[in-house]
């Protein structure tokens, strides 16, 4: 069982917030490369170990202080508030969506999306930032998505400022895209969300038809296998149904 810390406000690290804890942890790995791995499941003990590492590396209270006040001014530029991803909390289907376009965009489409037209993001060199991040392939749940949209959006880097200007761009560029996608005609209307055993025979059935990108959805069942099924032409019962673009390729 792990050990449990209580809060402790004397400490240079004062945020509750985990979602700040996770962005001074990888901030404080890329400056102090030696750091050991800071757990950040739990609030408290990833505080804990943030609070331990900075008066391990950082010589005194005056370091300390300056490096807690460049760690908040990166956090201020950075972090989006919580209220910006509001619009997926109930909405799978938008979820999904964002989710799968993050997923595949490149860094050229991403420049675009954010206004940052004339320089690249990184090296020059067209870059799935997804994978770059190294995030979950295969999210489980709803839940699952949000937390990796989230995490893509905190720990997306741009080389100058504004970069919460940038970062407010992208989401809402991709928030009235969605918006495009939402107001075509729903997809696949015969198919029942909540009909396992329909959803099943047509996911069978798709995979029997050569389709592109069909290993990319492989992971999703349940519910979720509707909201994949839907972008992707496949055979009913009476024959071909046409095809439909990915969500997440829109």
């Amino acid at each position: 069982m792990a050990k449990e810390y209580s809060y402790d406000p004397t400490g240079p690290v004062k945020t509750r917030d985990l979602r700040v804890c996770k962005f001074y942890a990888k901030l404080l790995k890329n400056k102090f490369n030696d750091l050991p791995d800071i757990s950040c499941q739990d609030i408290e003990i990833c505080r804990h170990e943030l609070n331990n590492a900075i008066h391990q590396c950082v010589p005194n209270e005056i370091a300390i202080r300056s490096l807690m006040s460049a760690l908040e001014s990166m956090r201020e530029e950075n972090i989006l508030p919580d209220e910006s991803f509001n619009w997926l909390k109930k909405n799978e289907r938008a979820t999904f969506w964002l989710w799968a376009t993050l997923h595949n965009m490149d860094d050229i489409e991403l420049k675009y999306m954010c206004g940052y037209i004339n320089e690249s993001l990184h090296d020059g060199i067209p870059t799935i930032w997804y994978q770059r991040l190294n995030l979950s392939l295969s999210p489980t749940n709803h839940q699952d998505r949000i937390n990796l949209i989230i995490a893509f959006m905190d720990e997306l880097i741009f080389p100058a400022p504004p970069v919460m200007h940038r970062k407010k761009t992208l989401m809402e560029n991709l928030k009235q895209k969605w918006k495009t996608v939402f107001a075509r005609p729903l997809p696949l209307k015969w198919l029942p969300v909540n009909d396992e055993d329909a959803v099943l025979w047509a996911w069978e059935s798709l995979k029997k038809t050569p389709v592109r990108n069909i290993r990319f959805f492989r992971e999703y069942r349940s519910s979720t296998d509707s909201m994949v099924l839907s972008c992707q032409p496949f055979r009913t019962r009476s024959g071909f149904t046409g095809s439909s673009r990915c969500l997440g390729c829109t």
